[in-house]
Order: structure tokens, then sequence, then C-alpha cells
């Protein structure tokens, strides 16, 4: 058995976000102090990063290992070896949960919708998929109306 403090700067660095693991053990989580951690499965740090205003949201490890993050501001890709794959600016998100569908879709919470991201492995950078946004907007919008209920 093993403990990990995830010391910060301050006083307040607690973890409030849930672990995740990848594949290969790394365990993945977040504290108050905005660092992203990675840890070996035996406890030791493999690596740390400061990501300005992440804080309290749970990464996301996809089927490839990678490990999806955001911020108030940012979506982040890392590498299972904590490179930054790609970073994009998306207003709004918050700390609020990711969730991959089998395809490898990424949906996010912005503000007051849900944003559906295609992440293209091949390159620095993501596609944000305007037309895919445009159709879960419409398969709602219609399922509410179905309802009774309101599109907005």
């Amino acid at each position: 058995m093993w403990k990990y403090r995830a010391d910060g700067s301050g006083t307040s660095d607690n973890i409030f976000s849930s672990p995740v693991l990848a594949s290969d053990g790394t365990i993945v989580f977040s504290n108050t102090e905005d660092y992203l951690y990675a840890l070996n499965s035996d406890g030791t740090l493999r690596w740390k990063h400061l990501i300005n205003d992440l804080g309290y949201g749970t990464a996301l490890i996809d089927g490839a290992d990678h490990v999806y993050v955001n911020s108030v501001y940012d979506l982040l890709c890392y590498s299972i070896d904590g490179n930054l794959l790609w970073s994009s600016e998306l207003y709004g998100l918050g700390v609020a949960p990711l969730a991959m569908d089998d395809q490898g879709v990424l949906y996010v919470r912005q503000n007051y919708h849900i944003t559906a991201i295609v992440p293209e492995p091949t390159a620095i950078g993501m596609i944000t998929m305007a037309g895919a946004f445009l159709l879960l907007w419409w398969c709602v919008s219609r399922t509410l109306r179905s309802l009774g209920g309101s599109s907005r």
C-alpha cells in the first residue's frame, strides 16, 4: 500500500478530482492548486503540469491512453508520458466532466450547451465539428419538442 500527497504551492492543495487509470496502470488526477498529476502504479510521481484555472475537473483517458482535461478556458490533450499533444481555447468549459463515445467523439459542456469535438490524432490542433454540433443540437431540439419542451 502507498499514499501520495499532492503538494502544491499553497495550503489548499486538496484533491477533489477522481483518479482515472490508463491501460499501463498510470493514475491521473488533479488538485485544487491547478496541477495535473500522473503517478506510476507504485505511487511514485511520473509527471505533473501546472494548468491555469484547472479547478476540480476529472480527466478522461481514451483507449489510446490520451489524457484529456478541461480548465475554465481550455481543453488539453496529453500523451500518457506527459507531452502536450494539443490544446484548444474553448471559453466556458468550467469543470464539468468530459465524456467520449466509442467513435472517439469528445463531449464537453460549454456554458449553456454541449459541444461535440473530434480530436485529430495526427497533428497538433483539433477539429471542432460544427456540423456534428449542429446535428447534435438538431437531434436534441427535436427530442425536446416531441416531449413538449424547448430547445433553448
